[in-house]
């Protein structure tokens, strides 16, 4: 029985893979290698596109590449990467046969060539075909520098992108603005995509520390970037539609190449320290003549006896008479400075290869940094999986698996009444003896436990208190995962779909014993604050398109599809006054108990169409067109309208040879994109309260928001024209 079994497997695998293998003996494959024109040296990650068709592939490590299963006849084999001119060469291709041709690229300074996919419909597109600005930062630029998170990757990289530091502290985030402001109200926030995937970047719901927040963008391991593209405006993202007019972020991770394994390890470690020039506390006083006199009370921090203090107002009112002018560096000074040398430790491993139907790249990655401020730490743990492979001919998938563990503990600072920086810039202008940091422990003047171990906020005025005892923790556990599919039946027609999920799992957590705090009565008696939280984004997107050769020289494509996203957030959280030292728990307190939850729910649905002519390959003209419905406005449809042109006019035969300019591209681009309104905006909601009637208690609702049912998403239009200039053969670019 078990031999038969074996032999109807056998029988069936054979039925179902003999039409393939029929296939692919009537089919042939292309191979070859690409090179650098100046050393001949290999060039790996290039893109290779057979024209007309869905076929492309990458080079290896070694520059080599190889396109299986194509159907005979004649194309144009083309071969971009960023940062080389492209070249192109016609091939004929026979049933069964091999067709190589090598390619050898000249470096070339101008960013007309390589390849953007759209995130939405999953189509490439040439550089060369947009007619809008977009940046590319590949991994060559990525590893130039001090990279340390991915706000860094996009510091100072490409025009129009600038980065606003939100704090100073480890773990915590930096504004991306592309091209400014938008909005007033609303986030100025890109739209992030993660291999498709549309990805959560705010981290909303956590504990107030003072403006420091981190953002989830920063969870992304570095080192697996492949390149980002970055889409500027409305005119580029009009396809993205309602939530994407500050632009849109297109993060590629690393793939495997076919060919022999390969293995990367890497480390870093480093120390951080803080030099800014902090202003000095002055003092002006009336009592005494002594630039050295003792002008506070030790114990309490009050002036001395007969010494008061004198400002230029009260002098040149002739109230006070200055005598003496004090100074003190409170952030520089040993005894009082809350910060310390900070350091910082990455490691990891990577591997990638395969072969020419299945390729792989895996990774695994550790870091932990310690800000300046010793107490702010930071741990986190990255694995990446990524699997190419060619099921069938016409059949190509891709899935995406990342994991990310993060634990973060941050200080209180920034505008708030704990901050460090505060306490200290409003500090008096003289050393109190016993008000040193508790680093330092007891020193010569300080012979009592009761004046020592006392934080910079105690030093510089503020009640007796212990920074350490306000600090938050949060700890995220966050999967991105992703599939996408690229089927195409006929030559003229590929279906692309794919779908992801972005989740994360976050507990937010502080606890203040009792007595430490002797700032009100909550914190005399100590507080819980736990928030736990989950957050969910979808995203699935389906999408046709049609090549069609109208002429020898007009090439149409035609692009339909929709688009589904939705993102829920779901928040529990408790508070609670009154705890016993060593207790982490808001059952474990005894007063003012408040326990609330909180579910977001936002979804998205849109349909979208592209139309797009091609001239001679040099003249590109594209008109696209997007509705959405969002589940946060009422019975409202939104219309995302572009259109753009391309036209490489230097390859036109008419253009002069001028000798200097070797390349020159004009370009121009219409579009309207918009920003979503928050959740619940256009509804009213109401809350319980209780009421007493007659005798007994009863539920009354009240309102707690009021919506507007009117509310439509923020819209900008955007108008944008340039030019791409190469220079001496390429060697010299220029973007306007």
């Amino acid at each position: 029985m078990g031999k038969l079994r074996t032999l109807c497997a056998s029988l069936l695998l054979a039925l179902v893979t003999l039409p393939s293998l029929a296939q692919a003996q009537g089919r042939g494959e292309v191979t070859g290698q690409v090179t650098a024109a100046e050393n001949g040296a290999a060039i790996s990650g290039a893109q290779v596109r057979i024209g007309g068709t869905s076929r492309q592939t990458v080079t290896d490590a070694g520059g080599r590449y190889r396109i299986t299963a194509v159907e005979p006849g004649s194309y144009t084999l083309t071969v971009s990467v960023i940062g080389r001119s492209a070249g192109s060469r016609p091939i004929t291709v026979t049933a069964g046969g091999t067709t190589t041709q090598n390619f050898s690229l000249a470096a070339s300074a101008v960013a007309l060539e390589g390849v953007v996919v759209n995130a939405v419909t999953g189509q490439s597109e040439r550089r060369r075909e947009a007619g809008t600005n977009t940046s590319n930062i590949s991994v060559a630029d990525i590893n130039r520098g001090p990279i340390t998170k991915v706000a860094d990757v996009l510091t100072g990289r490409t025009t129009g992108v600038t980065l606003q530091g939100a704090a100073g502290t480890t773990g915590t985030s930096q504004r991306i603005r592309i091209r400014g402001a938008n909005s007033l109200s609303l986030t100025n926030e890109p739209l992030v995509y993660i291999d498709g995937v549309l990805a959560s970047t705010s981290n909303p719901g956590g504990i107030g520390l003072g403006g420091q927040q981190p953002t989830r963008l920063n969870d992304i391991n570095p080192e697996d970037i492949e390149n980002i593209e970055v889409l500027k405006g409305p005119a580029a993202s009009a396809l993205y539609g309602t939530a994407a007019a500050n632009g849109v972020l297109l993060i590629t991770t690393r793939r495997g190449r076919a060919g022999r394994t390969v293995w990367r390890a890497y480390g870093e470690a480093g120390t951080l320290d803080d030099d800014t020039r902090y202003p000095l506390n002055f003092a002006t006083v009336q009592g005494t003549t002594d630039p050295n006199a003792t002008i506070y009370n030790p114990t309490n921090g009050a002036f001395a006896s007969g010494i008061t203090l004198c400002s230029n107002e009260a002098a040149a009112r002739g109230a006070c008479r200055q005598e003496a002018t004090f100074s003190f560096n409170q952030f520089r000074d040993p005894r009082t400075t809350p910060f310390s040398t900070g350091n910082r430790r990455k490691g990891g491993l990577n591997v990638s290869g395969g072969t020419a139907n299945l390729t792989y790249y895996l990774s695994g990655d550790r870091e932990n940094e310690t800000g300046v401020i010793d107490y702010n730490t930071l741990s986190r743990t990255s694995l990446r999986a990524n699997l190419n492979a060619q099921l069938r001919p016409n059949l190509t998938t891709q899935v995406n698996a990342g994991y990310i563990r993060s634990d973060l503990t941050q200080p209180q600072g920034d505008n708030n009444i704990f901050s460090p920086l505060i306490n200290g810039l409003l500090g008096p202008a003289q050393f109190i003896p016993g008000m040193e940091s508790e680093t330092l422990g007891r020193v010569a003047n300080c012979p009592t436990p009761t004046c020592a171990g006392r934080r910079i906020g105690s030093a510089f005025g503020y009640n007796n208190f212990d920074q350490r005892s306000v600090v938050a923790d949060q700890s995220v556990d966050r999967f991105v995962v992703g599939a996408n599919a690229n089927f195409r039946p006929f030559n003229w027609l590929s279906l692309n779909g794919n779908t992801g999920l972005d989740f994360y799992s976050r507990f937010d957590q502080q606890t203040v014993d009792p007595n430490n705090l002797p700032l009100a009565q909550s914190y005399l008696l100590g507080f819980r604050d736990a928030r736990r939280a989950n957050n969910y984004q979808y995203t699935a997107n389906g999408t046709a398109v049609g090549t069609f050769d109208v002429s020898n020289s007009v090439t149409a494509t035609t692009t339909a599809g929709v688009s589904y996203q939705q993102q829920r957030f779901g928040n529990v959280t408790c508070f609670g006054v009154g705890i016993l030292v060593g207790t982490d728990s808001c059952g474990g307190t005894t007063a003012q108990f408040a326990v609330n939850e909180e579910d977001n729910d936002n979804k998205i649905f849109g349909v979208f169409g592209r139309q797009e002519l091609a001239l001679n390959d040099r003249l590109f003209i594209a008109a696209s067109l997007r509705g959405d419905r969002n589940s946060g406005l009422v019975n409202d449809f939104i219309v995302y309208p572009s259109a753009s042109a391309s036209w490489v006019i230097s390859d036109e035969p008419f253009f002069p040879e001028l000798g200097f300019l070797s390349n020159m591209r004009l370009r121009t681009a219409v579009g309207r994109s918009g920003l979503r309104p928050g959740f619940g905006d256009a509804e009213t909601f109401a809350r319980a309260v209780p009421v007493e009637l007659g005798s007994t208690n009863q539920i009354a609702a009240v309102p707690s928001s009021t919506g507007n049912p009117n509310l439509k998403p923020e819209i900008t239009t955007e108008y944008e024209a340039g030019a791409d200039l190469g220079f001496f053969n390429d060697r010299l670019s220029a973007d306007f």
